[in-house]
Protein backbone atom coordinates (compact mmCIF):
# COMPACT_ATOMS: atom_id res chain seq x y z
CA UNK A 1 0.00 0.00 0.00
CA UNK A 2 1.25 3.62 -0.80
CA UNK A 3 0.81 5.12 2.60
CA UNK A 4 3.58 7.81 1.62
CA UNK A 5 2.11 8.66 -1.94
CA UNK A 6 -1.64 9.20 -0.23
CA UNK A 7 0.22 11.57 2.41
CA UNK A 8 1.81 13.65 0.20
CA UNK A 9 -1.06 13.93 -2.25
CA UNK A 10 -3.16 15.10 0.52
CA UNK A 11 -0.51 17.43 1.46
CA UNK A 12 -0.09 18.96 -1.75
CA UNK A 13 -4.09 19.34 -2.72
CA UNK A 14 -4.64 20.99 0.79
CA UNK A 15 -0.71 23.37 0.09
CA UNK A 16 0.09 21.81 3.57
CA UNK A 17 3.79 21.40 4.51
CA UNK A 18 4.67 18.22 7.42
CA UNK A 19 4.55 21.20 10.32
CA UNK A 20 1.19 22.68 9.18
CA UNK A 21 -0.03 19.18 8.67
CA UNK A 22 1.15 18.21 12.00
CA UNK A 23 -0.65 21.12 13.70
CA UNK A 24 -3.98 20.81 12.01
CA UNK A 25 -3.95 17.51 12.99
CA UNK A 26 -2.13 16.98 16.15
CA UNK A 27 0.13 14.64 14.64
CA UNK A 28 3.56 14.70 15.15
CA UNK A 29 5.74 15.82 12.45
CA UNK A 30 8.35 13.73 13.07
CA UNK A 31 5.93 10.54 12.54
CA UNK A 32 4.13 12.23 9.32
CA UNK A 33 7.86 12.44 7.92
CA UNK A 34 8.32 8.83 8.84
CA UNK A 35 5.20 7.63 7.01
CA UNK A 36 6.24 9.54 4.17
CA UNK A 37 9.39 8.01 3.86
CA UNK A 38 8.29 4.91 4.41
CA UNK A 39 10.04 4.12 7.63
CA UNK A 40 6.95 3.51 9.17
CA UNK A 41 3.19 2.07 8.51
CA UNK A 42 0.62 4.78 9.80
CA UNK A 43 -1.75 3.30 12.91
CA UNK A 44 -5.32 3.27 12.56
CA UNK A 45 -5.38 6.34 14.85
CA UNK A 46 -2.93 8.40 12.86
CA UNK A 47 -5.10 7.62 9.64
CA UNK A 48 -8.39 8.76 11.59
CA UNK A 49 -7.26 12.01 13.24
CA UNK A 50 -5.85 12.93 9.31
CA UNK A 51 -9.02 11.99 7.84
CA UNK A 52 -11.40 13.63 10.32
CA UNK A 53 -9.25 16.47 10.26
CA UNK A 54 -9.45 17.64 6.79
CA UNK A 55 -12.82 15.97 6.50
CA UNK A 56 -11.41 12.96 3.93
CA UNK A 57 -13.91 10.29 3.37
CA UNK A 58 -12.05 6.79 4.25
CA UNK A 59 -13.14 5.19 0.80
CA UNK A 60 -10.94 8.05 -0.72
CA UNK A 61 -8.14 7.32 1.50
CA UNK A 62 -8.46 3.51 0.68
CA UNK A 63 -8.53 5.06 -3.23
CA UNK A 64 -5.11 6.92 -2.70
CA UNK A 65 -3.72 3.90 -1.00
CA UNK A 66 -5.11 1.04 -3.79
CA UNK A 67 -6.19 -0.90 -0.33
CA UNK A 68 -8.02 -2.71 -2.70
CA UNK A 69 -5.92 -3.10 -5.67
CA UNK A 70 -8.01 -1.91 -8.17
CA UNK A 71 -6.54 -2.02 -12.11
CA UNK A 72 -6.12 1.16 -12.38
CA UNK A 73 -2.75 2.80 -13.23
CA UNK A 74 -0.74 4.95 -10.70
CA UNK A 75 -0.76 7.96 -13.33
CA UNK A 76 -4.64 7.19 -13.42
CA UNK A 77 -4.86 7.05 -9.50
CA UNK A 78 -3.02 10.21 -9.16
CA UNK A 79 -5.48 12.34 -11.80
CA UNK A 80 -8.49 11.18 -9.90
CA UNK A 81 -7.02 11.70 -6.54
CA UNK A 82 -6.27 15.51 -7.30
CA UNK A 83 -9.36 16.01 -9.21
CA UNK A 84 -11.35 14.33 -6.01
CA UNK A 85 -9.39 16.45 -3.27
CA UNK A 86 -9.84 19.69 -5.07
CA UNK A 87 -13.19 18.86 -5.19
CA UNK A 88 -13.58 18.33 -1.62
CA UNK A 89 -11.61 20.92 -0.33
CA UNK A 90 -13.28 24.12 -2.24
CA UNK A 91 -16.76 23.08 -0.31
CA UNK A 92 -14.45 24.90 2.63
CA UNK A 93 -13.19 28.07 0.51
Amino acid sequence: MQYDKAIKIIRSIYGLSQKELAQKTGLSQSVISRVESRERIPTDQFVDKLLESLDIPRELFDFLVNKNESKISPDERLILAKNLLRLISTKYE
